[in-house]
């Protein structure tokens, strides 16, 4: 924590370099939208895709780096939240809004995702967890399969619908190897004591069952 700290007066330099009114409120608005609907689970929303394709065809046009700081400053947010909130309801909330934030922005930072995933920034790992989310096809299995042993609940949570996003739209063998993942995940959170919630358990083992169908 304190090698994270001492890296977030170079990361703020960074991100405030540039300011995107427009972009911050898009995406804030996506985020208060999403907080007041029925999908309480945090499951990818039409809407969260609709947003994620339309700032894409903006990044294609004026290009990525307004939308790379964007999500380089999600990223202090969920670190610093992490942090400095106590665990509940009003964290997971803050949090969630903030992958939702993330899931838009991840088209357009998604040739990013492997310096997302080597950081050593908690919320930069969780941004390769929402790009993995919105686009199956980039996902690294083996890593998400890591997170369940690395990170905390939230990330175990995200983590376990990123897999489910592969199962559902993987064709071929990639599938196997997503549910297979899904079970060591489910492994290691019964054995090492790592007080998933229940909502975690519940993703894992439908993935798991879909090896069964």
């Amino acid at each position: 924590m304190r090698e994270l700290i001492a890296k977030i007066p170079l990361l703020l330099d960074r991100v405030q370099s540039v300011k995107f009114p427009g972009l911050e409120a898009t995406l804030a608005a996506l985020a208060e939208s999403e907080k007041s609907s029925d999908n309480q689970e945090g499951f990818v929303t039409a809407a969260q895709a609709q947003a994620s394709a339309s700032l894409k065809v903006q990044s294609d046009k004026f290009g990525s780096e307004k939308f790379l700081q964007q999500m380089d400053k999600l990223a202090i947010q969920y670190d610093t939240i992490r942090a400095a909130m106590r665990p509940g309801g009003a964290r997971t909330q803050e949090m969630t809004k903030i992958i939702v934030q993330m899931r838009a922005l991840s088209q357009s930072v998604s040739e990013n995702l492997d310096s997302f995933k080597s950081s050593s920034s908690p919320g930069a790992r969780l941004a390769a967890v929402a790009i993995m989310q919105m686009q199956p096809n980039l996902s690294d299995i083996s890593w998400l399969k890591d997170r369940f042993s690395q990170e905390r609940p939230f990330v175990f949570y995200h983590s376990a619908l990123a897999l489910e996003n592969v199962v559902n739209s993987a064709k071929g063998g990639i599938s196997e190897q997503a549910i297979q993942a899904a079970r060591e995940g489910f492994e290691v959170l019964s054995k090492e004591n790592q007080s998933p919630d229940q909502d975690t358990i519940d993703v894992l083992q439908d993935i798991i069952s879909k090896n069964l169908s």
